[in-house]
């Protein structure tokens, strides 16, 4: 800051002034007056001015300097914010929580498709064993048949018939083992286990009815389903939006204080530190905020619209899945009694082509049929365990088909 030409005239007034005083002291002595625009006054003046100049200091200070360092600490303590802080808060626990809900119902998906997996390498490794066992009872009868052709009790029609019978056994058989591997290789990618780990499914599938009504699943999935309590905290998150929205059509009011640190450097017109009150309040944004907070509100409406969706959607979903594992179960029971009677009814057409009054195709229908009621009666009882499976899931219980398949009786 430079006040350099204020001293100037400072110092040419007063200057001046000397040499006036001067002149009147002149004339009280009887001397002349001295007059402006003469060599004495000019003397007299450059005499006063120095001695004046010499002895004011120059009018120029540093108000600030160019580079200096700065730092302070500031402090802000919102008063109020419309409740944006409290929405903000609900929010974060809410999301908290659907977190949670989505990595309860991520594991009971992964439970359900695992126990599905295992499900499946189960039934195809006994169907391999159906085939395997029909292979072997085909070519019996495929020796039985040379033997008779041999003795000269049958015709070459029927031999051929059990050589063809015989192939597509064993083809039947390469299939059935192929599954059971693909199988096999489904499980272990979904337990995530190395190609070199030794892997081998022992487990076996038995009956066990399931005395539960549907209404039980149905309550079940009320308490349990995760996706409940999931759209529950989206809908808590949607409310908490509405809240955070209306805070902006608020005033925003809040304490602050701030403290230089390096106070030193600081003008005469920057203080050390400051403490206040500040209040701010958008007047227009263009009806920003109010179309924000109707999109809100409006968002509040989609989520209860889903939730009341979803509860129809898995109440259906579980009596269509119930019905079906009733079906299965039903289908598995009359099955037992078909396989009694496809076993006697393969017994008694070997005895008649032995005692050669049947003949080789009625021993193969007989057998064929005796395979593919043994083979129902296994996918059945999958079907049925993977309803169950699939009911537990939908009940927000998966966990509980593992502790029933360990049920043996």
């Amino acid at each position: 800051m430079d006040l350099d030409p204020i001293r100037q005239a400072m110092l040419s007034l007063q200057a001046s002034n000397q040499v006036s005083l001067a002149s009147i002291a002149s004339q009280i002595k009887g001397g002349s007056a001295i007059t402006e625009n003469t060599a004495q006054y000019a003397s007299y003046y450059s005499a006063a001015y120095s001695a004046l100049d010499s002895k004011l200091p120059h009018f120029i200070d540093t108000l600030k300097v160019q580079n200096n360092p700065e730092a302070a600490v500031t402090i802000v303590q919102p008063l109020f914010v419309g409740g944006k802080i409290i929405a903000g808060s609900r929010a974060g626990k809410a999301d908290r929580k659907a977190a949670e809900a989505e990595l309860q119902k991520t594991q009971n998906e992964i439970i359900q498709e695992t126990i599905n997996y295992w499900l499946a390498v189960v039934v195809t490794r006994d169907v391999v064993s159906v085939r395997k066992e029909v292979l072997d009872g085909m070519l019996q009868h495929q020796k039985n048949a040379e033997r008779y052709l041999a003795e000269g009790l049958i015709s070459r029609y029927h031999l051929l018939r059990a050589q063809v019978a015989v192939s597509e056994a064993r083809r039947n058989l390469i299939d059935a083992q192929s599954q059971n591997e693909i199988a096999i290789l489904a499980l272990r990618k979904n337990l995530n286990y190395s190609d070199s780990l030794d892997f081998t499914v022992i487990d076996s599938l038995v009956y066990i009815p399931i005395k539960d009504s549907v209404n039980v699943f149905l309550t079940s999935s009320e308490n349990e389903q995760p996706i409940y309590e999931l759209i529950d905290q989206k809908s808590m998150l949607a409310r908490q939006k509405v809240a955070a929205q209306t805070s902006a059509l608020m005033p925003q009011i809040a304490a602050f204080g701030r403290y230089e640190i390096f106070q030193k450097y600081l003008s005469a017109l920057e203080p050390n530190w400051i403490v206040g009150v500040t209040a701010s309040m958008d007047l227009f944004s263009g009806l920003r905020n109010v179309n924000n907070l109707q999109a809100a509100k409006h968002l509040v409406k989609e989520v209860d619209e889903m939730k009341s969706g979803v509860h129809h959607d898995i109440s259906l979903l579980i009596n269509k899945i119930y019905k079906e594992m009733r079906a299965a179960e039903e289908r598995y029971l009359q099955l037992e009694n078909d396989i009694k009677l496809s076993d006697e009814n393969y017994r008694q057409a070997q005895k008649r082509f032995e005692s050669g009054y049947g003949t080789s195709l009625e021993v193969i229908d007989a057998q064929l049929v005796r395979e593919k009621d043994r083979i129902d009666r296994l996918l059945s009882l999958l079907d049925y365990y993977r309803s169950l499976n699939g009911l537990n899931t939908a009940s927000g219980k998966a966990e509980q088909t593992v502790t029933f398949l360990k049920i043996k009786e």
